[in-house]
């Protein structure tokens, strides 16, 4: 498993102590955030992404020599830092994939 996203997942998790529900899963080499069984989140590469209808840098990563991309966006610093921020995001992309 990556350091990086280790430290990061513990981090986050920490961040969203106010989301009720959040598990997480390990996967790929990263993680997975669940809420009612449902991903709303991913870390992969060292970066937190959300499950979002819009937003900058998606998450892409390349299957059979196709590169795929997915409808998550990759959460900005800021967010990370502020965990009432941060919460107000996990809760839409809670949302968003329920």
């Amino acid at each position: 498993m990556n350091p990086a996203n280790t430290s990061l997942k513990d981090f986050v998790l920490d961040q969203l102590v106010a989301v009720p529900g959040v598990t997480v899963k390990a996967m790929f080499g990263g993680y997975s955030f669940y809420s009612n069984k449902k991903i709303f989140a991913i870390i992969a590469e060292g970066k937190l992404s959300g499950k979002a209808n819009h937003g900058t840098n998606p998450f892409t990563y390349t299957a059979k020599g196709k590169t795929m991309t997915m409808r998550y966006y990759e959460v900005p610093e800021e967010l990370l830092e502020d965990r009432t921020a941060l919460t107000k995001w996990a809760t839409e992309c809670i949302a968003i994939s329920a």
